[in-house]
């Protein structure tokens, strides 16, 4: 199955050109086809059909968005131990750094006084 964006993004060229009239370029919409795994042919599709498909597309992209954590840990599990190792501080080191850079953010506006990293000021 194709990621979940991929498929949103698909169906959204197809219900914008057919249904709002939209010029969207065919190679674009074969492209975002193949890369979503339709094989049906939207042309045939009727438009309930088609904004069906497109509210189903968009509630499993935000399932999926919602468990994006969950999803980056079982992917990290798949490989060896010492490659997990090294992935495992890369992903930490990543973390770190989206919180410094949403404390950085906030300690401008004078919001955040002080900052506590496992136990210490």
């Amino acid at each position: 199955m194709a990621e979940p964006l991929v498929v949103v993004v698909f169906w959204e060229l197809v219900v914008i050109s057919r249904h709002k009239g939209a010029d969207v370029c065919s190679r674009r919409i074969k492209q975002q086809k193949k890369a979503a795994k339709v094989t049906k042919a939207a042309a045939h599709i009727n438009m309930k059909e088609l904004e069906a498909k497109f509210r189903s597309a968009r509630k499993a992209y935000r399932v999926a968005k919602k468990g994006h954590r969950e999803s980056r840990i079982a992917f990290t599990d798949t490989f060896p131990a010492k490659e997990w190792d090294w992935i495992k501080q890369t992903e930490a080191a990543r973390e770190m750094g989206q919180m410094a850079k949403l404390i950085a953010s906030n300690l401008e506006s004078k919001k955040v006084a002080s900052v506590l990293y496992h136990g210490q000021t």
